[in-house]
């Protein structure tokens, strides 16, 4: 008998679908888990207020009460529980979207049951470690725009409250504090650790013109303004606290920041398993981290810089092409790893690696992004 915390309840309005996966995952997986079975949202609040439940499947699009709908109420009274979101209205660019966040895991329809079965069990063993958390609120717009879907959000933080109105999955206006349209959105989307009510219906007329996906950016964008300035702040009144007390130390304070920088850039990573910023000419490791105790990237940087100055010369042989003047960086594929190369300047370079199911693309984007703080920190440090 399997136990409370394997319990799976999956939740569809297609009784025929729901009755095939229950067989298929019955039969294939006997020992794994226990299958509940929900027609709708409002059956599956029910069910979860009656049983222990270890993870959550459901359908997007569903009467009565929808899945962005229980989502928004998993959130709010099942933070832990995974949840694996299935839709037969995606598409690959919103899929890596999704999955980029870490949150849950996103399935188009139609389901192979083996990797519905394998999804299921990688959920589970990923809420055990505590790596589940609530769904954000830039993640829940973008699944509301994928699914089109016409409604009003109502987000709170601490004693604020804004409105998002959308109609057909397209963010129509917005209000908080007096402000309304892309700015109102803008400050909301930015506050952190939100809790959002969701109504079926949109009163307001189009008062925003950008797109859902640039005012998502632009939020990130001014929250990382914001955060970089603090910690430069920060930064300044540790330097001026050093040389009051006659212990200016320049190089131990940008060390830290290197550090820092590391760190922050770490979290901004799924599936991350190791980085360092690597000399090219000795292949030392400057600074660097790994999630692993087992993994030390810093011990291959050697071998990686050869690879890069490799390339380099290979370039030349074919005529004098700078490799990098039109390449941003080398992929490695492993067996079970992937390896990120970028260069930082001419005589520094980023090395990443990854899982092999970490989104490559995003990968990319956050050492591009991280790029100007790394170089920053190198030029202070002396490297440069």
């Amino acid at each position: 008998m399997t136990k409370p915390d394997k319990n799976v309840l999956i939740v569809d309005d297609e009784k025929p679908f729901l009755m095939s996966l229950s067989d298929g995952l019955a039969k294939g997986y006997p020992d794994k888990f226990n299958v509940l079975l929900a027609e709708n949202g409002n059956e599956a609040v029910k069910i979860l207020e009656s049983n222990h439940i270890g993870l959550l499947v459901t359908d997007l699009k569903m009467p009565k009460m929808d899945g962005l709908e229980l989502l928004v109420y998993m959130n709010s009274n099942y933070p832990s529980i995974p949840i694996i979101a299935m839709t037969a209205f995606g598409t690959p660019e919103i899929e890596d979207q999704l999955q980029s966040t870490g949150v849950f895991q996103y399935l188009e329809k139609p389901l192979d049951i083996d990797l519905l079965a394998e999804s299921i069990l990688e959920g589970m063993k990923a809420a055990t470690k505590g790596y589940i958390q609530g769904i954000t609120l830039p993640t829940l717009l973008q699944m509301v725009e994928m699914e089109k879907k016409t409604c009003t959000l109502k987000v709170m933080c601490n004693k604020l409250t804004g409105y998002l109105y959308l109609s057909n999955g397209e963010l129509m206006d917005a209000e908080a504090g007096g402000v309304n349209g892309e700015e109102a959105a803008i400050t909301i989307i930015s506050w952190d650790k939100s809790e959002v009510e969701i109504e079926g219906i949109c009163k307001k007329r189009r008062q925003i013109n950008s797109s859902l996906s640039y005012i998502l950016m632009e939020t990130m964008r001014i929250k990382d303004e914001k955060q970089q300035a603090e910690k430069e702040k920060k930064r300044a009144q540790s330097l001026e606290n050093k040389q009051e007390n006659g212990n200016p130390d320049k190089g131990g304070i940008t060390m830290a920041v290197l550090e820092e920088i590391i760190e922050n850039f770490k979290m901004d990573i799924p599936d991350f398993l190791a980085t360092d910023i690597v000399r090219l000419g000795d292949g030392m490791s400057i600074g660097g981290i790994s999630s692993d105790p087992n993994i030390d990237s810093s011990a291959a940087s050697a071998a990686y810089a050869q690879v890069i100055n490799s390339q380099s010369q290979a370039a030349e042989l074919l005529g004098g092409v700078d490799i990098f003047g039109e390449a941003e960086d080398i992929l490695i594929t492993c067996d079970k790893i992937y390896i990120l190369l970028r260069l930082l300047g001419e005589n520094h370079y980023h090395q990443l690696l990854l899982t092999r199911k970490a989104n490559i693309g995003m990968g990319r984007l956050m050492m591009k992004k991280y790029e100007p703080r790394f170089m920053e920190a190198l030029l202070e440090l002396g490297e440069l």
